[in-house]
């Protein structure tokens, strides 16, 4: 059932619908997306560390330190843009 069908006006309907949306909506959206931005900057430096860590044990000094780009790479695709947090 539409807000159109139960209202004389839409106008009425607007006010309504105005009326029956807390004010908050705009503050939880900000709020999810803050949360968002924090879980993707923890899970970039924690995929970064971990994998760094893996690269420092694995190879000699110098291949892991080559490595450190790809690793980047991999951490920031994986948490910003895989869309999996």
């Amino acid at each position: 059932m539409s807000l159109s069908n139960t209202y004389a006006s839409s106008e009425e309907a607007e006010q309504h619908r105005k009326s029956c949306t807390p004010a908050s909506n705009g503050t939880t959206l900000r709020a999810a997306e803050r949360y968002n931005s924090r879980m993707q900057r923890k899970v970039f430096w924690l995929t970064f560390g971990v994998l760094g860590l893996i690269a420092d044990v694995a190879l000699p000094l110098w291949w892991a330190l080559a490595a450190t780009i790809p690793i980047g790479a991999a951490s920031w695709w994986i948490a910003y843009r895989s869309e999996w947090f």
